[in-house]
């Protein structure tokens, strides 16, 4: 009888565009890519313990929070609806302006979901939105933010900036 033959992994083919170099540090991480590079409107906010995103392509009811410890998590939320306030939750703590408060679709997250508001804290800055560059892999996703920044977000709920 013949001895079973080894088998082999298929390689990726490799990825090319925004997030190759980016790809070839994390790729035993995030794996193959299941989509092409694509550009889709982002919106952006930072604060104290971490960011928010929005993903226009991609998110409907749902934001991206990451969080500074270095976790990630996807967050569902009813969607903003045009005419609604900009603010969700003015109160004493929290003022009708931004900063320190979100508005609209981050802001209805940030007043309505306890977890999110204690642990990313008050905002540094409003929301700003962009043309941002995607691209999803077996166990990941990247962004690459307007500033230049490359978010790899792993499916393990960890996420880095490179």
């Amino acid at each position: 009888p013949v001895p079973p033959q080894p088998t082999t992994t298929p390689a990726c083919p490799p990825v090319i565009g925004p997030f190759a170099d980016v790809w070839a540090m994390t790729q035993t991480s995030v794996g193959c890519a299941t989509t092409a590079p694509f550009v889709g409107l982002v919106a952006e906010e930072s604060f104290q313990g971490g960011m928010m995103f929005w993903r226009e392509p991609l998110d409907y009811a749902q934001v991206v929070a990451l969080f500074n410890d270095g976790t990630w998590k996807i967050v569902h939320h009813p969607p903003f609806v045009e005419g609604s306030p900009d603010f969700a939750c003015p109160d004493a703590n929290t003022p009708s302006e931004c900063p320190p408060t979100p508005k609209r679709g981050f802001g209805a997250v940030w007043c309505n979901i306890p977890e999110v508001r204690s642990r990313l804290g008050n905002a540094l800055d409003c929301e700003s939105g962009y043309q941002g560059t995607m691209q999803e892999f077996e166990r990941g996703f990247m962004l690459r933010s307007d500033s230049g920044a490359t978010y790899v977000l792993y499916a393990n709920g960890r996420w880095e900036r490179r």
